[in-house]
C-alpha cells in the first residue's frame, strides 16, 4: 500500500477521513457530511494538497463504497485541517447511453486534486469552507 514508513500518518489520516465521511453520508444529509470537520486532529504537520491528494486516491479503495462524493468529502476535510482552501464541487454529464451522470470532485488553487476525469461535467453545487 504504501513504500515508506514516512507515509504511514498521512495514511492514516486519510483513512479515517475517508470512513468518517462515508459514515457522515450513509447517516445523514450531504450537507452535514460536508460540513463537520475533525478538530485539531492531525498525524502530520503542515501537508501539502498534492500530498493529501495522493493519500486520499491510494486509500480509498480499502473503504467499501468510496464513491466519488466520499472522496471529495474526506479531501476537503484533510486540505480544511491542514490549511488549505478548498471547494468541493458535484456535477452531472450525459453518458454515451444518454443517461444521467453525476461527479463530484475536489479543487485547491484552480487545480483538481480528486476526481479528475475526461468527462466534461456542468457543476450544480459548489461548497467551500466559505459556505458552512
Amino acid at each position: 500500500m504504501f513504500h515508506k514508513v514516512k507515509h504511514l500518518p498521512i495514511c492514516c489520516e486519510a483513512l479515517i477521513a475517508l470512513a468518517r465521511a462515508r459514515f457522515l453520508l450513509w447517516t445523514g444529509p450531504l450537507a452535514c457530511a460536508a460540513a463537520q470537520h475533525t478538530i485539531g486532529f492531525s498525524l502530520c504537520t503542515s501537508l501539502k494538497p498534492n500530498k493529501i491528494a495522493w493519500a486520499i486516491t491510494r486509500i480509498a479503495p480499502l473503504i467499501p463504497r468510496s464513491t466519488c462524493l466520499v472522496r471529495a468529502i474526506a479531501a476537503h476535510d484533510l486540505l480544511t485541517r491542514h490549511g488549505h482552501a478548498s471547494t468541493i464541487h458535484i456535477g452531472v454529464a450525459k453518458s454515451e447511453a444518454n443517461a444521467f451522470e453525476a461527479h463530484a470532485w475536489v479543487e485547491c488553487n484552480g487545480v483538481i486534486l480528486v476526481g479528475r476525469t475526461d468527462t466534461q461535467y456542468t457543476p450544480l453545487l459548489n461548497w467551500s469552507a466559505a459556505t458552512q
